[in-house]
């Protein structure tokens, strides 16, 4: 979890959902319904990403539990 809070691509995310709505307040000039599309087209964007780049990581060997006996 810690890792994403790091990750630049979360926060540019971050920054690039609620810019259309903080842009659509200070402007006026787009209407709510156009900012909340803009906001849900890059936070899908991010997660479709996030989704592509954590399915091409190779996956990680089981580690095998050791019994004693």
């Amino acid at each position: 979890m810690m890792e994403k809070l790091r990750s630049r691509k979360f926060w540019l995310a971050l920054v690039g959902a609620l810019a259309p709505y903080f842009f659509q307040l200070l402007t006026g000039e787009t209407d709510p319904e156009t900012a909340y599309q803009a906001s849900a087209a890059i936070v899908g964007s991010y997660l479709f990403g996030q989704s592509y780049v954590d399915g091409q990581r190779p996956a990680e060997p089981a580690q095998e539990v050791e019994t004693s006996g």
